[in-house]
């Protein structure tokens, strides 16, 4: 035994490692249907090298792959067949293993096609009876015997801290927590709205157009001459009354 065996734990070889046949998903009814929600509305939101929809996954099926890479043989190959002993002896060799490979290709591919689903058949029927056991523990209800035993340390380090909401409980959950998102919406929208009323309401005085700046700015200078002609008159009056004028009669000879 050589130094090259020892690697492979004393064998002369190993064989390759086998080949997928069928790959994920390998029918048609695994792949799951498009919700009309997912993906993108718009196209112009799709981010670059990407498409708005996935790829659709191609489907082969079983017919289609002996088809592919074991088809059935044409008249020249089947006249052969036919006169196989007057061939020379390399040429016999060379169409009986092509033929022996076929008939291997195709009964494999077959056999992986049965056993694929076998092995879904009882992947679903473990899925079904697990669910339907929490299903039945969900809905099942403690005895009086259970309800007046004090738990031990070992109950509860094994169960957990906090009981699992049944399913009445998460569809009781699930719909106040829509209509607290349903009324909060509500006060938003409400919300917006009034503030949108509020801005209709003083759109009255903005200023939109030329015209419209001309008559503000003409009026402030107007109400800025006149608070200043008031000003001055107020204050000459106010100055008159401190300072009264001097009377210039002359005074009466004695």
């Amino acid at each position: 035994m050589g130094k090259g065996n020892l690697k492979f734990g004393g064998k002369s070889g190993v064989l390759p490692p086998t080949r997928i046949i069928f790959k994920q998903p390998y029918k048609q009814a695994q792949i799951p249907a498009r919700v009309a929600e997912e993906g993108y509305a718009d196209d112009r939101f799709v981010p670059k090298h990407t498409s708005a929809w996935p790829k659709e996954k191609k489907i082969v099926s079983v017919d289609e792959k002996i088809q592919k890479y074991a088809p059935a043989n044409g008249a020249a190959k089947a006249a052969k067949l036919a006169n196989l002993h007057s061939l020379p002896e390399h040429e016999q060799w060379k169409l009986k293993n092509t033929e022996v490979r076929k008939e291997y290709y195709r009964h494999a591919v077959k056999e992986e096609f049965s056993k694929l689903e076998r092995e879904e058949k009882i992947a679903a029927h473990k899925q079904k009876r697990v669910e339907q056991l929490k299903l039945n523990k969900e809905n099942s209800e403690d005895s009086p015997a259970a309800l007046l035993t004090l738990p031990t340390i070992d109950n509860i380090l094994n169960q957990p801290l906090m009981r699992q909401r049944t399913a009445a409980e998460n569809a009781t959950l699930k719909a106040k927590r829509e209509a607290n998102r349903l009324h909060h919406n509500l006060q938003t929208a409400e919300y917006r709205a009034q503030k949108l009323l509020r801005l209709y309401n003083s759109s009255d005085s903005f200023i939109v157009t030329a015209e419209d700046l001309d008559l503000a700015i003409n009026k402030a200078f107007e109400e800025d001459a006149n608070l200043v002609s008031n000003l001055t008159h107020s204050i000459n009056s106010r100055l008159n009354a401190l300072n009264p004028p001097i009377s210039m009669t002359p005074c009466r000879a004695i």
